[in-house]
């Protein structure tokens, strides 16, 4: 890595290898699936900038970061949960000003979450200790105008980016509790807040996400508990700031892509395991759900579901700024993390690999961002170039 004179941004010059985007068509039909194409080469990503130290300027030493952000200049935003504040640096990593600090009044944060960029430029958060989403427009001078929507729901903590339809227009995303709690609730919001449309997308049965429920008499009345297996499946969703969303359970690579109204849905499908069980991991699994289970005078045989050989093959999926969809695969231990990268007719444009440690936040066309922690947990920004 090579330093400027600050100790604070490391910038790493490098030669990057280019982004390679295979196209290949595909006719239309009622329900698109990704074609048997041929694996494309691996893309190694980069790291060419990291923002934060341990001690200095409180400009640059995050207590626990949860959004990041970039706009179309390179403008880096940080949203960091401890300090209850946004903060903007440069494309070089420099601080430019805080955007929004702690408090309840306009413009101001509690415990903000995510960030995002919309179509028209202005940086927005997903406020929850105030319930509600906040804009900011920031001119080139340093002003900033800011404005506020309402959550149309009360799960003001679920953690997810602030997302938009394919006009620009914000997409709430929550669960409606009292309707089902959990279904995922999509509210499209007009520029004064207005809910003018709803998408339902509904949790998978619990039977194909590896859950049971257990109720036990204890002195206090009846617990109920719920067991997930280890390693087992999930559901996965991800909204696209381009509009649509996708969802997937990860024991299996199989994806529905609803891309708008006006397309038909993709599916995604392809052949792939994920990694093995080690032995550790397998007795440390067990321990710990054992210990579960004994807290409510239970045991293994009452679950209907062990360790698993294996790892579900899917870890989440994700959208970047031009709204490709990323699906990021389980990765033995001791493997750099992966990602495939997919395009709206369902066809796989890159295969990308990064650096360990690295938790992606916030991809863009050909850069990302993300949070690298190290052994005493402090959080550091970290640019990727691919």
């Amino acid at each position: 890595m090579i330093a400027d004179s600050s100790p604070l941004v490391e910038r790493d010059v490098r030669v990057f290898p280019l982004f390679v985007i295979v196209l290949l068509s595909v006719s239309a039909c009622d329900d698109v699936r990704s074609s048997p194409a041929a694996d494309v080469p691996s893309t190694h990503a980069l790291i060419d900038l990291v923002i934060g130290t341990v001690e200095g300027p409180d400009e640059y030493v995050f207590g626990r970061i949860t959004g990041l952000a970039a706009d179309t200049v390179g403008n880096i935003y940080v949203s960091d949960v401890q300090a209850s504040e946004i903060r903007m640096y440069d494309a070089d990593g420099a601080f430019k000003r805080r955007v929004a600090r702690s408090g309840s009044g306009p413009g101001e944060v509690q415990s903000p979450c995510c960030l995002a960029v919309g179509l028209d430029g202005r940086l927005w958060v997903r406020d929850g200790g105030n319930g509600r989403y906040n804009w900011y427009a920031i001119s080139s001078s340093g002003a900033i105008e800011t404005g506020t929507i309402r959550m149309a729901h009360g799960d003001a903590w679920y953690s997810m980016a602030p997302s938009f339809g394919s006009d620009g227009h914000l997409v709430d995303v929550g669960h409606r509790h009292e309707v089902d709690a959990s279904a995922i609730v999509r509210f499209h919001r007009d520029a004064v807040g207005d809910v003018f449309q709803e998408e339902l997308i509904r949790r998978p049965p619990r039977d194909s996400l590896a859950e049971h429920e257990l109720t036990r008499e204890t002195g206090v009345g009846a617990v109920t508990m719920v067991f997930h297996q280890p390693f087992g499946p999930f559901h996965l969703t991800a909204h696209s700031p381009r509009g649509g969303w996708a969802e997937a359970v990860s024991s299996r690579y199989s994806i529905r892509w609803h891309v708008s109204d006006s397309k038909p849905d993709v599916h995604i499908d392809r052949e792939w395991e994920g990694p093995e069980v080690t032995a550790a991991e397998r007795d440390a699994a067990r321990n710990e759900l054992e210990e579960s289970l004994r807290r409510i005078g239970a045991s293994f045989g009452n679950l209907p579901f062990g360790v698993p050989e294996r790892k579900a093959p899917l870890r989440a999926l994700q959208f970047d700024q031009a709204g490709r969809l990323w699906v990021h695969l389980t990765q033995p231990n001791a493997e750099a993390p992966r990602a495939h990268v997919y395009d709206s007719a369902g066809i796989l444009l890159a295969d990308i690999i990064w650096p360990e440690r690295v938790s992606v936040v916030f991809l863009g066309d050909d850069m990302g961002l993300g949070i690298r922690s190290d052994s005493l947990g402090v959080n550091r920004v970290v640019r990727l170039r691919w």
